[in-house]
């Protein structure tokens, strides 16, 4: 019983690390390509 709620704590535990840690690392690759996108056109002009 005991190990059954500790198993049920640790996946809710994991899954709010993954649903906080994966939006983060999309926003920063969204950001890095705007970045990339705005260095490219600043080259060009």
């Amino acid at each position: 019983m005991i190990f059954a709620t500790l198993e049920h704590i640790l996946t809710h535990i994991s899954f709010s690390i993954i649903s906080i840690v994966i939006p983060t690392h999309l926003m920063t690759l969204v950001y890095e390509i705007v970045g990339l996108c705005d260095s490219s056109e600043k080259g060009m002009i």
